[in-house]
């Protein structure tokens, strides 16, 4: 059995045209996925970033309190030493 070349050819150029519009509907699928990652990533990095900032705020504040209630905490250290060296009065 022969085949008429035009025929193959023919052929071959429909099959090219499937390939090569499967290929170029596949590589846009890709590229809107990559963009669609790379948009993902960015608002993470934004999220980031502010959770830092957060973060540092909250250890700001952290030492401040720390800062702010030491001479208390000495104080209360030094009631609860005295209060252990005080014998409690005897009562007739």
């Amino acid at each position: 059995m022969k085949t008429d070349p035009d025929i193959l050819e023919e052929i071959k150029d429909e099959i090219r045209a499937d390939v090569e519009g499967e290929l170029l509907s596949e590589q846009h699928h890709l590229v809107d996925e990559v963009a669609k990652r790379k948009k993902e990533v960015s608002d993470l990095q934004g999220k980031k970033s502010t959770l830092q900032k957060d973060i540092k705020q909250e250890q700001k504040n952290f030492t401040d309190m720390q800062t702010k209630f030491k001479p208390r905490k000495d104080d209360l250290q030094r009631v609860l030493k005295l209060a252990k060296e005080t014998k409690p009065p005897v009562l007739i």
